[in-house]
């Protein structure tokens, strides 16, 4: 049984009385123990993806289809209570912006231990306070850190910090929305290097979401690339990284430089990203792509072809 399973996902937004498809028929699944990235540019739904397998969807918004589990129940079906029991037990979040996760008036040790204390409310005070000694000792963290507010800390700190509230009940899922974005790359490679550790280490499942393609290729063992609401390209990460198959990927690979190989330009996906309000019937990459034919590729949406470690949505795979 997968730990997590996305069928058909289609989140929608209320935008000026009409409906933004910011997710639109996504299928995801992720083993115990497995790591995927999610890379798109921004507005592909990456984000709102990660929001609805949370069960964080905001008031403007509404799952219009589709499933998602975990565990084999149904986030959608549970009520605000199930969810709370489940968060941070079944599932966890590293949000973006350690600043806004971690509250400015408490203590980083009394926070974790408030949240470890809600899921077991029979542990002892000491217990608890153990129990935070453990996961800061997990994230490379000092032992002052737990007597520290979140302004004393460093931009470093504080995301190892919100890395180990979120590890504090031993989440089976791990969801990560652009975790070392703000960092600078140095810190960001060592927080990266301190995560690939400790998911070997505690074999929860992870999602890491990011617009960076160095981030995930160091990371994770399979990636998701969204373009338009859609995925568009799936499979094993180092082999859809050398060999994409879908035109979208192959222009995000063209964007990016790496320091290994010969020196090149980096070349950018001309035009803009597809309307979402009011989506393109065809491919939602057709009117960007050098491969489209104008006819079949703006008319009729692709289905998944599968070849080797790839599954991908192009009427024409490269």
């Amino acid at each position: 049984m997968s730990l997590l399973n996305v069928s058909q996902l289609k989140i929608w937004y209320s935008l000026n009385e009409k409906w933004l498809r910011a997710v639109d028929g996504v299928d995801i699944n992720l083993e115990r123990g497995e790591s995927l990235g999610i890379i798109g540019e921004s507005g592909c739904g990456k984000s709102s993806l990660l929001s609805a397998v949370c069960g964080l969807i905001p008031g403007n918004a509404k799952v219009a289809a589709g499933q998602c589990m975990i565990n084999n129940r149904d986030i959608f079906k549970m009520t605000e209570d199930e969810l709370r029991d489940i968060r941070w037990v079944e599932m966890a979040i590293v949000f973006q912006g350690a600043m806004n996760a971690l509250n400015p008036v408490i203590k980083v040790g009394d926070l974790i231990a408030e949240a470890y204390r809600r899921h077991n409310p029979h542990v002892s005070k000491a217990d608890a306070k153990q129990r935070v000694g453990e996961v800061l000792k997990i994230v490379d963290l000092p032992s002052r850190v737990e007597s520290s507010y979140a302004h004393e800390l460093s931009g470093g700190m504080r995301q190892r910090a919100v890395i180990a509230l979120a590890l504090v009940c031993s989440p089976a899922l791990l969801l990560a929305d652009e975790p070392t974005t703000a960092l600078d790359v140095v810190v960001q490679d060592d927080i990266l290097a301190s995560l690939r550790e400790i998911q070997t280490k505690l074999g929860f499942g992870l999602i890491l979401v990011s617009h960076d393609v160095s981030v995930v290729a160091e990371t994770c063992e399979r990636v998701a690339i969204m373009y338009g609401g859609r995925v568009v390209e799936s499979g094993n990460t180092q082999d859809v990284f050398d060999d994409p198959h879908h035109p979208y990927t192959m222009g995000l690979m063209k964007s990016f430089l790496s320091l290994d190989g010969d020196k090149r330009m980096a070349v950018s996906i001309p035009g803009y990203p597809p309307q979402l309000i009011d989506p393109p019937n065809g491919c939602r990459f057709a009117d960007r792509c050098s491969f489209s034919d104008g006819g079949l590729c703006l008319n009729v949406a692709p289905s998944c072809r599968s070849g080797g470690n790839h599954e991908v949505y192009c009427h024409y795979p490269l």
